[in-house]
Parts: structure tokens; C-alpha cells; sequence
């Protein structure tokens, strides 16, 4: 059992969940609540505008899980709608407490290491579009444009938004083992499409 927690501990997981996973510095927690719900219902609308718009056009829309960019673009929506759902009822209890304080530990690591991914990968796909991707037709259309801020923009003020304006600690170091294996599991799915479907998802994983 001590073992057990030590682990715990040294994955960011402490015997106690602190509110501070559901304050800011800045904002109410009911505030906090609502400017999550906000950004989640963004994203989530934006991820599904998206899809609906490849299906009706000439993008094949089944290539969706293949780009890295909605695949962090879901653990956002993620985290911001798990998130908001323990803000807001921390914000509405009297008693200061919330769900992911009761818990089973995995379940909270898990918790935690979903924001790990959500302050880390859209940072990289941000980095990465821009430096390497991006293209005359990246704002070709208004659509093409309003998507392309969306989720290749967007996606790091948001994450922005959960490093400066809350209190969540800074991940522990140890979480880089596991992102660097979700890395690898994606250029995993990176290849499995150019067998399948018969294209590469980024040029840059070209051999």
C-alpha cells in the first residue's frame, strides 16, 4: 500500500486532491466552470462542423482519426468537458468538494495525465502546422480559414488558458514517459493509414 502511493505520488497523484484542479487565480470557480463549458462547446462544435464538412466534400472524412491534430483535438474537448463538469460542482457544493476527490487513484491519475496531453500536444501541433504544414491553402476558403484557427490556433490558447488561469500544478516529469509513448502509439496509426488508405497523414513522416 505505501508503495502504492508513493507511485501515485511521483505520477502527480497525491493521497489528497487539492480544488486546485477546479479554482483560478483569477476567476470564481463558477466562472472557471463556465468559461470551460464555453471553450468545450467551441471545440466541440468546431470537431463536428469539421467532420460533417469532409463527409459532404472530397476530403475523406474516415481519414479523421488519422491526424494527430483531431486526435488532440478530442482530449481537449475531453478534459475541458470532464473539467468543467468537476468545477461546476465544486462551485454549486457548500462544502468545498468535488467528484474526482472520492475517486479510485487511477482514475485520477488518468485525470491528471489528460491534462498532461492537453497542455502539451496542441502546443506541438500548433508549432508544427505553422512551421511545416501550413500552405497558400491553408486560407484559401473562409471555411478552410475559420478551421484552420480553430484547431491549429485555438488549440494552444486553450491550453494556454489551463496553464496561466487555474491552478492546476505543473505536471510532473514523470508524464513524459507516458506522452512520448502516446507519440510513438500515433506514428503506430500514422502508418497503419498509409497501408490502408494509402496516404500519410503529415509529410514529414514521409521515409
Amino acid at each position: 500500500m505505501a508503495a502504492t502511493s508513493k507511485l501515485y505520488a511521483r505520477l502527480g497523484v497525491p493521497s489528497n486532491i487539492s480544488p486546485a484542479l477546479v479554482t483560478s487565480p483569477v476567476l470564481s470557480p463558477l466562472g472557471l466552470a463556465c468559461a470551460r463549458i464555453l471553450l468545450a462547446l467551441y471545440a466541440l462544435t468546431t470537431s463536428i462542423v469539421v467532420l460533417v464538412h469532409d463527409t459532404q466534400g472530397s476530403k475523406d472524412a474516415s481519414g479523421f482519426f488519422s491526424y494527430f491534430t483531431d486526435l488532440s483535438y478530442i482530449g481537449l474537448i475531453s478534459y475541458l468537458c470532464a473539467s468543467a463538469v468537476q468545477t461546476l460542482v465544486y462551485a454549486l457544493r457548500r462544502n468545498g468538494s468535488f467528484p474526482l476527490q472520492r475517486w479510485p487513484r487511477l482514475l485520477q491519475f488518468l485525470h491528471i495525465l489528460l491534462y498532461s496531453t492537453v497542455t502539451t500536444f496542441p502546443i506541438i501541433v500548433t508549432v508544427v502546422f505553422w512551421a511545416l504544414l501550413s500552405s497558400p491553402a491553408t486560407f484559401a476558403t473562409t471555411f478552410s480559414g475559420w478551421s484552420n484557427i480553430s484547431q491549429h490556433a485555438m488549440n494552444t490558447l486553450f491550453a494556454l488558458f489551463e496553464i496561466l488561469l487555474t491552478n492546476v500544478r505543473p505536471a510532473p516529469w514523470a508524464h513524459v514517459v507516458f506522452l512520448e509513448v502516446f507519440l510513438v502509439c500515433y506514428l503506430g496509426v500514422a502508418y497503419i493509414t498509409k497501408a490502408t488508405d494509402g496516404f500519410y497523414s503529415a509529410c514529414f513522416l514521409l521515409p
